[in-house]
């Protein structure tokens, strides 16, 4: 849709569609936010690739699913909060996010793919859960909510 528009600077998204897109908003570097409207059940894979100007993003609770690379490569993402209702995060979703200092995971039963927060600095989420396991086997830095 917009891949590599590296000028564009805001976008709002339609309440009625139910997913980003693959490869909607990669490379669009000057993208700095973007709220994700309640409805929307997905973020879909490579969605915000390599958008390093990306600081900030809003997930609603609606969203399921955290495609594979969705947000790799946004080194100015500098924390998120994936609700409570996403149960699956793809490989690589945060891969290459170095800036990132916390993602916090409020759901306890979340499928985490390979790599999917191994360059974050801490990740904040329920203690004895799939996201502890996975952040206790990939050494990543974490603590409980």
């Amino acid at each position: 849709m917009f891949e590599w528009c590296v000028s564009l600077t805001s976008v709002r998204l339609s309440r009625n569609i139910r997913g980003t897109g693959s490869e909607s908003f990669t490379g669009c570097s000057a993208l700095e936010h973007i709220d994700i409207p309640e409805g929307l059940t997905s973020v879909d894979a490579y969605a915000f690739y390599m958008a390093d100007g990306l600081k900030s993003i809003s997930i609603p609770e609606s969203v399921t699913v955290i495609g594979e690379h969705a947000f790799e490569g946004c080194e100015n993402l500098t924390s998120v909060t994936i609700p409570a209702g996403v149960d699956e995060i793809g490989d690589h979703a945060f891969e290459k996010c170095y800036n990132t200092e916390c993602v916090t995971i409020l759901s306890p039963d979340v499928e985490i793919g390979d790599g999917a927060l191994d360059d974050v600095d801490l990740v904040r989420c329920h203690e004895d859960s799939t996201v502890w396991e996975y952040c206790e086997e990939a050494c990543v830095d974490c603590e409980p909510l």
